[in-house]
């Protein structure tokens, strides 16, 4: 029997909280290949939070580090989860290649087009797997929707979306938040930086809503964009003397190598709010009713031929499923899982297990990468700008800044 992956948890925050879950699920269900030998986090509290939650489920307490570099010379390790500020990513996966490891990276993998081309060439160089957690693809809905979309044809040839949102939500009561020692900025403010979030919400959050779109409809083509800021500048950091507010508000225009057209625009302003998610194809229409835009098909939907018929996500859900041979379910949804992160991963363990290539690669993830960063390049520039460019770093002037502050 092969020997246990022995997987590191690196940056031990809040995202990380979800993907221990994660781990937890996949032993709770059976899947003993794998065993979390370390937890990393400058925040050496964090890393002991965690490694206590793992100790519940596994058996065994995960050792602690706060410096990568000890762990990686101190733990013979199979793999590392790889959670940490953007800024951060391709100064901590390049080491954990580097150290003989298979990495997964939390998207947008890298700050900049180039830190993430560095990274996965890094992967390239070392023989080693790098792919990008990108966890929505792999929930039932979205599933489900590409399957009635593209597979099934159930609208046809697609032709045209619209994804719209505009005015401020009401805030929501949170739950408790962890009181800890401060060694970076907090993540609403380093989210906030350019030279560390690389992009503002277009790139955080607004990375799962390309990479939907990649999965949906392939490779964009161009892609034209205006970029504002209504809320004014908010929080900020300070890196290197360089203070620089993100964009609150944006109205892109894509075209993709299939000829779908389609606007996805977001406006940061008072007043009542409006959502609409729509696409269209030649034989009928799909409406997400999700309320979060960036998280497609986690709710609410239908679907609506041009004859009147028409079918609830939850249909679509089912039928699915159902279309499914035993070994497709166990690829999609292993040991009956359906929550995107936990599906991702089993996809990065099971891929480290058999030397195969992650769903989500690294070149696979840049590419989704670059439909954000084209927003930016586009805005930028005041001009359409092509994906490819952006993506073989030959249109890279917005990102000029964070490359010299990177060194990169």
């Amino acid at each position: 029997m092969p020997e246990k992956i022995r997987l590191a948890l690196v940056g031990c925050g809040t995202v990380m909280q979800r993907h221990i879950e994660g781990y937890q699920e996949l032993l709770k269900s059976g899947m003993r290949t794998f065993t979390v030998a370390a937890t990393c986090d400058p925040v050496l509290d964090n890393a002991r939070e965690a490694a206590s939650k793992m100790a519940e489920f596994q058996g065994s307490a995960p050792k602690t580090y706060a410096s990568l570099g000890e762990m990686l010379r101190n733990e013979g390790l199979t793999a590392a989860d790889v959670a940490v500020p953007h800024g951060y990513h391709h100064t901590t996966v390049i080491p954990c290649l580097e150290a003989g490891l298979d990495v997964m990276c939390e998207k947008p993998l890298g700050v900049s087009m180039r830190a993430g081309r560095m990274m996965v060439e890094a992967a390239e160089r070392n023989n080693r797997l790098l792919a990008t957690a990108a966890n929505f693809r792999r929930f039932p809905g979205q599933r489900a929707m590409k399957w009635a979309m593209i597979d099934e044809r159930m609208i046809g040839e697609p032709q045209v979306f619209f994804c719209q949102e505009a005015g401020q939500l009401p805030s929501r009561p949170g739950g408790p938040r962890r009181a800890r020692p401060r060694v970076f900025p907090s993540a609403r403010v380093w989210r906030m930086d350019v030279m560390m979030s690389g992009g503002g919400p277009i790139m955080d959050s607004g990375y799962h809503y390309m990479e939907t779109l990649r999965y949906f409809f392939g490779d964009a083509e161009r892609i034209y964009a205006e970029t504002k800021n209504f809320r004014g500048p908010g929080p900020e950091a300070e890196r290197g003397g360089v203070k620089r507010p993100q964009p609150d508000s944006w109205l892109a225009t894509l075209t993709f190598k299939g000829g779908l057209v389609g606007t996805w625009a977001y406006a940061a302003t008072p007043g009542m709010h409006f959502r609409l998610i729509m696409y269209y194809g030649s034989e009928g229409s799909v409406e997400d009713e999700t309320v979060n835009v960036y998280h497609s098909f986690q709710r609410e939907g239908s679907l609506q031929r041009a004859d009147g018929t028409v079918k609830t996500l939850e249909e679509l859900k089912e039928a699915y499923a159902n279309s499914l041979s035993e070994g497709e379910r166990d690829r999609v949804f292993p040991y009956g899982l359906t929550h995107g992160t936990s599906v991702e991963c089993w996809d990065f363990l099971d891929a480290v297990a058999n030397r195969r290539k992650p769903e989500v690669d690294g070149w696979t993830g840049l590419k989704a990468k670059a439909m954000c960063e084209a927003i930016f390049e586009s805005a930028w520039a005041n001009r359409a700008v092509r994906v490819e460019d952006v993506f073989e770093g030959r249109v890279e002037d917005y990102q000029k800044a964070i490359n010299e502050h990177w060194n990169l």
